[in-house]
């Protein structure tokens, strides 16, 4: 004879395998359906968007449909640059060449196309720093991952300058949603998307600090360097508010610190 107890267990535990079975097959389509749904629309929350690539503005007119606006925002992923790159991923001492690599500034990740077609990502949480050498540039640069304002999670920043004060340069999508025209009481589709440049200092051992390349700026940062450092910006004639003469001040600055 059957033990009823028994009985009741292998009851209880088929109708959870069921439940786990329905819930995966559930999940499985869920999955299926985003990443269609990211394919065909490019959706943000993905973080794949697809946008033009376009260092100004994209805008679009008037009683534009769906499936125009598809069509302009699909212009390219917005990469830091269209061409591709030699990259160098740099985790826990050990590194990986990677060929034809991009950067995907809105993604915050490298992106590199394998032989059969597929695509490899590389992102903050498994990159301590990678550097990028495009064909027409001399130099590689340098990035590392890093916190950022308006940020959750790190974002890649561009070491300018190294020492014991970094200069960065964060590259970020601005993007201006959909608005109204109050003059008329329409809807206008204001959608614009822009490759834009935030600047941050590191000092060594703290958080990067986001700042403008402006004398007060710099001044903050100079303390005892200061007679030195601006005697070094008016012998070069040099404008601190321009991102080329501001590594040079930075170069000298942390040349000061060695």
């Amino acid at each position: 004879m059957t033990n009823p107890y028994i009985e009741v267990l292998i009851e209880k535990q088929q109708k959870m395998r069921n439940i786990v079975l329905t819930t995966a097959a559930l999940f499985g389509i869920f999955l299926e359906v985003q990443a269609q749904s990211g394919a065909e629309t490019g959706a943000i929350d993905g973080g794949r968007v697809n946008l033009r690539q376009d260092t100004g503005f994209v805008g679009a007119g008037y009683n534009e449909t769906a499936e125009e606006r598809r069509k302009r925002l699909q212009g390219g992923v917005m990469y830091l640059r269209d061409v591709e790159g030699d990259v160098v991923i740099y985790k826990d001492n050990l590194e990986a060449n990677l060929s034809k690599a991009k950067m995907n500034v809105f993604a915050n990740q490298i992106e590199t196309v394998s032989a059969n077609g597929g695509t490899t990502y590389y992102t903050t949480h498994i990159t301590d720093r990678f550097s990028i050498k495009y064909p027409d540039e001399i130099k590689p640069r340098t990035f590392i991952p890093a916190p950022a304002a308006n940020f959750r999670q790190p974002r890649f920043m561009e070491v300018l300058s190294d020492g014991k004060a970094k200069l960065l340069r964060h590259y970020l999508v601005q993007a201006n949603s959909p608005g109204a025209n109050a003059a008329y009481g329409v809807s206008a589709d204001l959608d614009a998307y822009k490759l834009k440049q935030e600047y941050y200092i590191q000092i060594e051992g703290e958080s990067p600090a986001l700042i403008y390349l402006s004398k007060r700026s710099l001044k903050k940062l100079l303390g005892s360097r200061e007679p030195a450092v601006l005697d070094f910006i008016t012998s070069n004639r040099l404008n601190y508010t321009k991102p080329e003469n501001a590594i040079q001040v930075f170069d000298f600055y942390n040349s000061l610190q060695n």
